[in-house]
């Protein structure tokens, strides 16, 4: 442990450590307590549905920020920070426009409201939608797949982040899923895993998950910098920073757009991608 935190010390200072890795970590570990395994925490009255109602779809409010808005800040930086005002940095597309839809509250992440941010994105002319969110079950995994079929229908492209267990997703299940219940597969699906700065066999990040069929595509994972609430920047870890760089080039380039939209396998998904 100690050779660790030096290495991890040879490349920041301690403040950034201290910040970045030991006060994050117990944050984590207090919300995972307090709000993830607490059987006791119900946050529906906040937005005041049904949750046993799988066809209920206006519900929610407008308050995206919620009590952290980190996560969502950080990655809608990579995608579509300035990048002619030199502060900061630079995000991956230019001119783009961000619909930020808050589905994944502390605690709760229930098919219904993945399923309902789906199509509201769709409805409100989103065409990349960004998934940097996932989960290893899905009880109610039908509602989620007709609202992929609808956003698909609307030439809207999904980009999932493939997550953070170091898991074969071939073999072990991870949600979101592009395949169907009924036996389809989503056409216009991409699922990106976490690539580090190391070359060779550990250029794969050590906690993305992985799979030949179920991953299509590695980008930059680790130590990315980007950008979080009150004008502050941070690095942060996983594959909820890989998928934004691949939203952010489909957003850049609408060539690239079409092509994955339908009109292109999964194998030239991987070509487009590469050559950009």
């Amino acid at each position: 442990m100690k050779a660790t935190i030096l290495d991890i010390l040879k490349e920041m200072d301690f403040k950034s450590f201290y910040e970045e890795q030991i006060v994050a970590g117990y944050k984590q570990a207090y919300e995972m307590v307090n709000y993830n395994l607490n059987l006791d925490y119900d946050p529906r009255a906040i937005v005041g549905d049904d949750p046993n109602n799988s066809k209920e779809r206006f519900y929610g409010n407008n308050d995206i920020k919620g009590p952290d808005a980190l996560h969502g800040s950080h990655v809608s930086g990579i995608i579509g920070a300035d990048r002619t005002n030199d502060i900061g940095i630079k995000g991956v597309a230019d001119n783009v426009l961000i619909i930020g839809v808050r589905n994944t509250p502390n605690g709760d992440e229930r098919d219904k409201d993945v399923a309902n941010a789906i199509r509201y994105a769709a409805d409100n002319g989103a065409k990349v939608l960004n998934m940097s969110f996932g989960k290893g079950y899905s009880p109610d995994k039908a509602v989620v797949d007709e609202a992929v079929k609808y956003a698909i229908s609307k030439d809207v492209l999904l980009v999932q982040a493939a997550g953070n267990d170091n898991n074969d997703i071939d073999v072990e299940p991870n949600f979101p899923s592009r395949k169907y219940l009924d036996g389809g597969v989503a056409s216009s699906w991409i699922v990106v895993g976490a690539s580090s700065s190391i070359d060779g066999e550990n250029l794969k990040a050590p906690f993305s998950n992985y799979g030949k069929t179920a991953v299509d595509v590695f980008a930059p994972g680790v130590r990315i910098h980007s950008t979080v609430p009150d004008n502050k920047y941070i690095d942060e870890d996983g594959t909820s920073m890989a998928a934004p760089v691949v939203t952010g080039l489909a957003a850049l380039d609408p060539f690239l757009l079409s092509k994955i939209n339908g009109r292109a396998g999964k194998r030239d998904h991987l070509k487009i991608c590469c050559k950009s």
